[in-house]
């Protein structure tokens, strides 16, 4: 037996009007009929089982037993189709650069460039190939929480990257082959991460 509280007078089967914001207790069937005309609200449930399954129309439904409202379909075709509503705020990166209202990148891209040139900052990794001529790169100001990674795969030539704004220094020289250098952007500024191999800041 479940408790309910009166949300709109009614007079009850026993011939008892039932005020609002009086109580009734009763079988979970017949409250979730008075739920249903918009007599009651549940108080307190006792039910062994308040969430249970049910095949309908061959969907999977998932359902409250006491009020009978349905918390989850799944269609026919599975999982796959089964479109889902976040409401509130996501906040962080998920592989990449995301905004809050996630309109950023999800994957970054990987690019290869050959002579001087700017690095797109939608890159997550940039390779830089001084086989032909000097690669000397800039780096325009990301999005807070943003990192890319440079590295080397030629150094016939110099490699360097000057970006924007460089809390450490202006300007980055890759020396050795495979070297590279991590950043992340603080709002402001790049900040050096971590680098690999020899890496000159000036």
């Amino acid at each position: 037996m479940n408790t309910y509280t009166v949300i709109k007078a009614f007079t009850d089967v026993d011939g008892i009007p039932k005020p609002i914001g009086s109580t009734i207790t009763t079988t979970s069937a017949r409250g979730v009929k008075l739920i249903k005309q918009g007599y009651v609200t549940v108080s307190d449930i006792y039910v062994e089982k308040l969430v249970d399954f049910r095949w309908v129309k061959e969907s999977l439904e998932v359902y409250n037993k006491q009020t009978g409202a349905v918390l989850l379909r799944i269609p026919p075709t599975g999982l796959t189709s089964l479109s889902v509503n976040i409401i509130g705020n996501i906040t962080g990166d998920v592989t990449g650069n995301v905004s809050g209202d996630l309109t950023g990148q999800v994957f970054g891209q990987v690019s290869t460039y050959i002579g001087d040139g700017q690095i797109a900052v939608t890159d997550t990794v940039a390779k830089l190939n001084g086989v032909d001529a000097t690669c000397a790169m800039t780096l325009a100001d990301g999005t807070e929480g943003q990192m890319i990674t440079i590295k080397t795969i030629d150094i016939t030539n110099t490699c360097s990257i000057t970006p924007t704004n460089l809390t450490d220094g202006t300007s980055i020289t890759l020396s050795t082959l495979y070297s590279s250098v991590t950043l992340v952007f603080d709002g402001t500024d790049w900040d050096i991460v971590s680098t690999m191999g020899t890496v000159v800041i000036a």
